[in-house]
């Protein structure tokens, strides 16, 4: 549920207490189950002891949001990035172009998140005239700080040569970087190598409406790419 859903703090809350009773009858389902997930572990490490509801439920959550929905976006963000520019497209199907640097490059241009979570100021800090006191709550925009002039030449535009590939701040810094890092990396060069290897032909699709972006405030994602898969809007012989 994106923030820009919700009509109210109230709906907010019974929103949240809906999702934890969830996360909670699953985890009682978990325990009688022979699974070996991720989220069958948590519910062991709860069961034994170690981990208390408040941190199985959060880490859960971080689990959905971070695990799956950012490399969803990812996908979807740079498969409307490249049809929108089908010169890259072309020349990534060509291989003028090594893979791993065209994954890092749409990071830092079509990051799937637009702002961090909130940040706590530990020191007084005067940015551009604004003063932010120890203690206060900040948030940054991704967006911004990927295509900082003083960082990034020609930010504002798509570019797969000529850059320090990790130099972006899609994945944090410091002590805040993702954990999850090269398994984003590793699931989007599967993803964009299988899209254009099964699908040489896709476009846009001028018939259908414009894409739709979903609503929020932190994560940037599609919510419809409406595509076709060759002149005809046909999928290839041999696709279901």
């Amino acid at each position: 549920m994106n923030q820009a859903d919700l009509e109210g703090t109230a709906v907010a809350r019974e929103i949240a207490a809906n999702f934890q009773n969830y996360l909670l009858d699953l985890a009682v389902r978990e325990c009688d189950s022979n699974s070996d997930t991720l989220f069958r572990r948590l519910v062991t490490r709860h069961a034994d002891g170690d981990l208390s509801e408040k941190d199985l439920i959060s880490s859960s959550f971080l689990l959905l949001s971070a695990g799956y929905e950012t490399a969803m976006n990812l996908i979807g963000n740079s498969a409307l990035t490249l049809l929108t520019n089908r010169g890259l497209w072309n020349e990534i199907q060509s291989g003028q172009h090594e893979l791993a640097t065209v994954v890092e490059e749409l990071f830092r241009w079509e990051c799937p998140l637009e702002f961090s979570t909130l940040r706590v100021a530990i020191r007084k800090i005067e940015l551009q005239g604004v003063s932010i006191e120890p203690g206060e709550k900040v948030l940054f925009c991704f967006y911004a700080a990927n295509r900082d002039p003083q960082y990034f030449m020609a930010g504002e535009q798509l570019q797969f040569q000529c850059r320090h590939a990790t130099a972006h701040m899609s994945f944090g810094f410091g002590m805040h970087y993702c954990l999850g890092a090269g398994l984003a990396r590793l699931e989007s060069e599967v993803a964009i190598s299988s899209l254009l290897r099964t699908f040489p032909e896709m476009r846009l699709n001028p018939e259908q409406p414009e894409p739709r972006w979903l609503p929020g405030l932190t994560m940037r994602g599609l919510d419809q790419l409406p595509v076709r898969f060759d002149s005809e809007g046909l999928l290839p012989e041999g696709s279901e």
